[in-house]
């Protein structure tokens, strides 16, 4: 390469409008309507290093298209909604974590809760707005209508993933994003006070083990008016807390059940662990023996992703790129790919030549520590090679 890649840090930050959230009627026949208002966030750019990147308006574009879907998700599951006027906020904020966060903060003169999202997460496709944004709007709503009261640490983070849709997708990253897979519940799950995942897993036994319709609405309606967390849950008929607990624990080991006793497990662990240690036969092989189970509609369609990222990258080390790009291509199609950089990686060596610098300039961008990657390195020399 020519010149060094500059980083581009990507910071996008949500608000929602803190006072500004009403619950629904617990005894009401439907979901309380749904305040309209135009627009469903109110999207604060205030410009940035980011705002230079050519792919900026497109991203900012993505949360604008999910605002509405995670307003009305927020509405339908949790029955808090925004009154006009108040809509969430979003606001980039370079020092925002990649999943984003929330804190209430005032905002033309009204305490609402601001959305916090990394410009850098969002461009470089660690944060998807599609998957990404609901969970954050309604950790947000949970907050505005609590007010000054401080709801326990896991209703807010658990019920924002569980009502945001987004329990499997973070279960997922805690599986496979790391250098190793992890399958067991010890390795996949915290302290329920600490470990937003462990806290969905107590939000999701919640639901399930509740006797009352709509449980997660009643039970945030009960608890944001004041009723002690032991109330609001015997309001929806769970009665012990030591219930609740074991039924946590049910979900915590149904969910790595689902990862340790998928098919294609066994096969992306020795391929990834091959893959470390430069076998790239041992990794061929072992995926191998699972091909089969990629295309069975009953496989982990997230093991699937990552074990077709190991195919890419094994037949790019081979050289055979069209078989590369066929499993990458096959990998990111339904939008389960958990490890982002890779993926990117893979994409970036993979593109026709004359694309190639602007590629990997655009990845180190996004993914500084990807120079270290041989593929990365091995292209940035040809580029770098006297013609």
């Amino acid at each position: 390469m020519t010149r060094p890649a500059s980083v581009v840090f990507l910071v996008v930050a949500a608000a929602l409008a803190a006072g500004c959230v009403s619950a629904a009627r617990i005894d009401a026949p439907r979901v309380e309507p749904l305040v309209a208002a135009e627009p469903a966030v109110e999207i604060r750019d205030r410009g940035g290093p980011w705002s230079a990147d050519s792919r900026w308006k497109g991203r900012v574009a993505e949360v604008d298209a999910a605002a509405r879907p995670a307003v009305d998700r927020l509405s339908s599951e949790t029955g808090l909604w925004f009154e006009r006027g108040r809509e969430p906020v979003v606001d980039f904020e370079e020092t925002a974590p990649a999943d984003g966060d929330v804190v209430l903060r005032f905002k033309d003169g009204l305490r609402r809760p601001v959305l916090r999202i990394s410009p850098r997460a969002l461009l470089s496709g660690e944060f998807r707005a599609e998957h990404d944004l609901a969970p954050l709007v309604v950790r947000g709503a949970v907050l505005a209508r609590a007010g000054e009261r401080d709801p326990p640490g896991w209703v807010v983070s658990g019920i924002a993933i569980v009502a945001g849709g987004a329990f499997d997708r973070r279960l997922h990253r805690a599986a496979l994003g790391g250098t190793a897979v992890k399958s067991s519940e010890a390795e996949l799950f915290g302290p329920v006070a600490t470990d937003p995942l462990a806290a969905a897993a107590r939000a999701k036994a919640l639901s399930r083990t509740s006797r009352s319709a709509r449980p997660i609405a009643r039970f945030l309606a009960s608890l944001l008016d004041g009723r002690s967390e032991d109330a609001a849950l015997a309001d929806i008929g769970i009665t012990r807390r030591e219930f609740l607990d074991a039924a946590a624990g049910t979900e915590r080991d149904r969910a790595a059940r689902t990862i340790s006793s998928d098919p294609v497990l066994p096969a992306l662990v020795a391929a990834r662990d091959a893959l470390a240690r430069g076998e790239t036969g041992s990794a061929d092989a072992a995926l191998a023996r699972a091909a089969e189970s990629f295309d069975d509609p009953s496989a982990d369609p997230w093991l699937v992703a990552d074990a077709r990222l190991c195919l890419a990258r094994v037949a790019l080390l081979r050289g055979e790129t069209k078989a590369a790009q066929a499993a990458l291509s096959a990998a990111v199609a339904n939008g389960r790919v958990v490890r982002v950089r890779e993926a990117r990686v893979l994409g970036a060596c993979l593109v026709p030549e004359a694309e190639r610098a602007s590629a990997l300039r655009t990845l180190l961008a996004d993914f500084p520590d990807a120079a270290s990657d041989p593929f990365v390195r091995e292209r940035a020399a040809e580029i770098a090679r006297p013609r």
